[in-house]
């Protein structure tokens, strides 16, 4: 429990880590703006339908630093 001047407030303190984790993810990791990424061990094949993977592909550079070859 926490005073504000507002009055009591009541802290979730599981909640409140898991939003600074969170905000800390948003934060770009470098001065290349790219957040560190993992591969996953197994690779897991997704299929779309056509329209999805042109979004997809369209915003492949946004999502991983770089630009589709």
């Amino acid at each position: 429990m926490l005073e504000s001047d507002r009055g009591l407030v009541l802290l979730d303190q599981h909640a409140a880590h898991e939003r600074i984790l969170f905000e800390q993810m948003l934060k770009p990791a470098g001065t290349n703006g790219t957040a560190p990424s993992q591969k996953l061990l197994l690779p897991e094949t997704v299929e779309l339908p056509a329209r999805d993977a042109i979004f997809l592909r369209e915003q492949l550079a946004a999502l991983t630093g770089w630009a589709w070859g």
